[in-house]
């Protein structure tokens, strides 16, 4: 849940190549990490009666609950820099364009599907370069900077084209909305 007044227009800050925004969405992240994971969650406040994932989220004591669900990280960072991405992985996926390994820039998504071929997008993360990952894992942990050899057993170099495997999912890559039009 952020106010509108936080919001910035990506005209006063993307550059011709969009250099600051993928700095902005990845300092946004990495601002956002030991956030607790909250499926269906994007509140970073457990005061937010207004939100309405906060509203059907509470936590034992009854409070409004906080966190972050892997899409609503990425939701959530791009909003803050002035972008208003799709609410779930798979919309995320479909919304952006598509992107190769070898091509990845900052702030690019990295996607999981466990179908094959991924007809639905389980996962998301945000690329922050190198072989560095910002992701929103699962319930009970929290936001982190991890990499793609921790997260997905092989360093990136081995993910050359998109479509690679890891584990039991398909590892997809793309660039977010409006960033693949610059």
């Amino acid at each position: 849940f952020i106010l509108s007044g936080h919001l910035r227009r990506l005209a006063d800050f993307a550059g011709t190549d969009g250099s600051i925004l993928r700095k902005g969405a990845c300092q946004t992240a990495l601002g956002l990490t030991g956030v607790p994971y909250l499926w269906g969650g994007r509140s970073l406040s457990g005061d937010c009666a207004d939100d309405p994932d906060a509203r059907r989220s509470r936590d034992d004591r009854g409070s409004f609950a906080r966190g972050l669900d892997c899409s609503g990280l990425v939701n959530l960072v791009f909003m803050v820099n002035g972008i208003d991405p799709p609410r779930n992985a798979h919309d995320q996926w479909l919304w952006g364009g598509a992107a190769e390994a070898g091509d990845l820039e900052a702030g690019d998504l990295v996607f999981l599907s466990k179908g094959d071929p991924p007809g639905h997008m389980d996962h998301v993360m945000i690329y922050s370069g190198g072989d560095d990952l910002i992701e929103s894992p699962e319930t009970g942990q929290v936001v982190r900077r991890t990499t793609f050899s921790e997260r997905l057993g092989s360093p990136l170099e081995r993910f050359i084209c998109s479509g690679r495997r890891a584990g039991e999912s398909r590892v997809e890559f793309g660039r977010p909305c409006p960033l693949w039009q610059l």
